[in-house]
């Protein structure tokens, strides 16, 4: 997939969560991307980037290093480090 390849290239830690293997977790990050159903979807800090296009378009226009660099960190306690939709790892940038 090219969103991970750019995303290993660049040295981006992130977690994957595969939404088509669970109901709620899909409910979880449909709700996180407000909306967007299409996968992959992004997120770099918690906050929605959108998909591939999006990623694409930000490291064509040298953004993409500044942004995770200017991203703020997601409160403390929101997301558990177990698995599950209450449970998810907070994650860095997710796919």
């Amino acid at each position: 997939m090219k969103t991970k390849a750019l995303l290993d290239h660049k040295g981006v830690a992130y977690n994957e969560f595969f939404v088509d293997r669970d109901e709620q977790i899909r409910s979880v990050m449909v709700k996180r991307s407000g909306g967007r159903t299409t996968v992959p979807q992004l997120f770099i800090n918690g906050r929605p980037i959108g998909g591939f296009e999006e990623l694409e378009a930000l490291e064509a226009g040298g953004q993409f290093d500044l942004f995770l660099t200017q991203a703020p960190p997601r409160p403390q306690g929101e997301w558990r480090s177990s698995s599950g939709p209450q449970g998810m790892p907070r994650p860095h940038l997710s796919s």
